[in-house]
Formats: C-alpha cells, structure tokens, sequence
C-alpha cells in the first residue's frame, strides 16, 4: 500500500472493486473509459493536499500513429496539471515536466524564443511526433494569487 492512500478494512477501495469488475467482465471495454475509471479510482484513493495553480494542455501537432509507439497522433491532447495523463508516453512526459517546472518556478518561453508566455512546441523523446505544451494557471485568487495548500495528511 502506497502512503497516503486511503483502503477499507478489507484493503481495496470501491472503485479498485469497480474497476476490476470491468476489467474481468467486459473484454471490449472501450481503454479510455477505462483509463478514466483508473485514475478516478487513485484520485479518490489519494490524500492529494497541494492545490495545483496550473494546469497543462499538451497537443500533438506533428505525427502519425505508425511512428508512435503508443500510437499518438496529430490532434491527441492531454489536459493535467501535476500527474501524468493516462495514455502519456511517460519518455516524453520526462520532458514535458521539466517544461511544466520552468512555469512552476515563475519562469517563461519568451526567453527561449518562443513568441507566447506560456506556450512552447517540444518534440517527443523519440522525435517522432511534435507536441505543443501551452499552461494556463488556475485556482487563483480575484488578484491572481494562487490558492492556499489544504491540510497536509497526518502519518498514521
């Protein structure tokens, strides 16, 4: 069991239940559907404290599912703030991170080149598809100040 995460006495969360009942019954279950139920599943079993102040919008601009691994082509977009998005090639999402932290830190594209603020064009990590990374900040105050963590979860 992770820390942090919150189980029933028997140990499996119902929607763990709920997703595994999917899994063994429905052997044409549609794999987004599925990917939302997972992570449905671990943000309900997560004791997540930190509010996020940004949230990121990944769009593949450039490729074609053959090229991909995953199969990601021109027109996929993953919307997340902090988590890998389900179905993210996680070599790539190295890097993306690193250009999400940039933001975090208070820092912009601008300096790089790049024409807007908060948005840059990234390859992949195999090079094979093009991605263009654009942040928007969110839970903020009428100032534009971000909003305050909620209570850090106690050690049990």
């Amino acid at each position: 069991m992770r820390t942090g995460q919150r189980r029933s006495k028997s140990g499996i969360g119902w929607l763990e239940v709920l997703y595994f009942i999917c899994v063994l019954n429905c052997k044409h279950i549609n794999q987004n559907l599925l990917s939302r139920l997972l992570i449905l599943t671990l943000e309900v079993s997560m004791q997540k404290w930190c509010t996020e102040d940004w949230q990121f919008e990944l769009t593949a601009i450039e490729g074609k599912a053959g090229h991909c691994r995953l199969g990601l082509e021109k027109g996929d977009k993953f919307v997340f703030s902090y988590e890998c998005p389900a179905g993210m090639c996680p070599k790539t999402m190295i890097k993306v991170y690193t250009w999400c932290e940039v933001i975090r830190c208070g820092g912009d594209f601008t300096y790089r080149g790049e024409k807007e603020k908060y948005e840059i064009n990234i390859p992949c990590a195999d090079g094979c598809i093009q991605f263009h990374l654009k942040a928007t900040p969110i839970n903020r105050d009428k100032n534009g100040k971000p909003l305050p963590n909620g209570p850090r979860p106690k050690d049990e």
